[in-house]
This record gives structure tokens, sequence and C-alpha cells, in this order.
């Protein structure tokens, strides 16, 4: 019998994995199914922006992060309504939000 940690590990990849998730089309001749994770550096002063946005809104960091991110997947997706990965320190949870407020305070209020 699996572990409670690796048992909603293999129940939320195969929810992703059925659909749960929003996809994002592939620029390259050979796809593949599946889930990846990557982890990026924000330049300094970017960085510093999304602080001082974040405390002006009261929000944590992550929030303003998020909204970019879920931009960004709408775009390429083409639909207001996302799902993306939540990582917490044990594991990834999906993330359905969406991305019609109409402006970005709101979106990241949100």
């Amino acid at each position: 019998m699996a572990t409670p940690d690796v048992a909603g590990r293999r129940f939320w990849r195969d929810v992703l994995a059925a659909g749960g998730g929003t996809s994002v089309p592939r620029w390259t001749p050979d796809p593949v199914p599946g889930a990846a994770r990557y982890t990026a550096w924000l330049p300094r002063d970017l960085a510093a922006s999304v602080r001082l946005l974040a405390a002006d809104l009261g929000v944590p960091e992550s929030a303003v992060l998020l909204a970019a991110h879920a931009k960004v997947l709408a775009a390429l997706s083409g639909d207001q309504e996302i799902v993306t990965g939540y990582a917490t320190a044990r594991r990834t949870l999906p993330c359905r939000l969406t991305t019609e407020p109409a402006t970005w305070r709101a979106l990241i209020a949100a």
C-alpha cells in the first residue's frame, strides 16, 4: 500500500495528466506528455518591483508572480480559466483560477 504522500502525488498527477491542467502549445517537433518544473531567477530590478507591488497591495510576493504566470498561461492557451500547479513543501497541487479580472491589481488580489 502506498504512503499517503505517494498516493496523493499519484492522484494529483493523474488529475493533471487527464486534462486537469492548462495545455500550452508546444513548439517542438517531438512533444511529450507530462508535467515539468522550471526554475528561473528574476533580475534584481524586477524582483524589487515585485516586492514593492506586493507590499503596496498587502499580498505575498507569490500572489504577484502567480498572477503573471496565470496571464502567460491564459495568453498561450487562449483560455481565461487556467490550471497550474501550486507547490507546497511536500507536494504540488492543482491551482485553478481565472484571469478574468479587468485589472492587474484585481487579478493579484483575487
